[in-house]
């Protein structure tokens, strides 16, 4: 910086504590520059794993990359899945929630946590009840559905029929 502009800026640095003549011709020192403070609320909100029902707060299922940056994809501290931010913070009533494990089943969610664990965790959060009818429910329904092999096999007997390649009777 040239010594030029070294003397500039003390220049206005004194400026700044000069005194200023108000609308009354009196004089006063400058005000001083108001500043915006902003108040940053956290609020400690709990999430359950959406696998093993962990309760913890969001820092705890997150991991940092070698980076230092944190990832997208959150960790379970107890039973170690992996999930989307989605799948954690995400509202769900406990009917839902049934449908959410009942679909992810066949995925392997009762491979990621103990089920003794899993059920013991659901009766003192106090949704065993509804979650356990709901789950029912949908397995009794998908049990009344046709499997993708009797699908299958109805259509070739159809399809024979329509060409008249097989009886009424078989």
């Amino acid at each position: 910086m040239t010594e030029r502009k070294k003397k500039l800026i003390r220049s206005l640095r004194k400026d700044s504590n000069q005194f200023i003549f108000n609308a009354k011709g009196q004089s006063s020192s400058k005000p001083k520059p108001h500043t915006a403070t902003t108040t940053i609320e956290v609020k400690a909100v709990k999430y359950l794993c959406p696998f093993c029902l962990h309760s913890g707060y969001i820092h705890l299922y997150e991991k940092r990359l070698a980076s230092g940056k944190v990832s997208k994809r959150l960790h379970c501290p107890e039973c170690n899945a992996e999930m989307r931010r989605e799948s954690l913070t995400d509202h769900k009533t406990i009917e839902e929630y049934a449908e959410w494990v009942f679909n992810y089943a066949m995925s392997g969610f009762w491979k990621k946590c103990p089920f003794q664990k899993f059920n013991d965790r659901l009766y003192k959060l106090g949704m065993s009840y509804r979650f356990w009818k709901k789950y029912k429910q949908l397995k009794a329904d998908k049990s009344k559905e046709q499997t993708y092999e009797e699908h299958f096999e109805q259509y070739q007997k159809e399809w024979a029929e329509e060409q008249g390649l097989a009886n009424d009777n078989t």
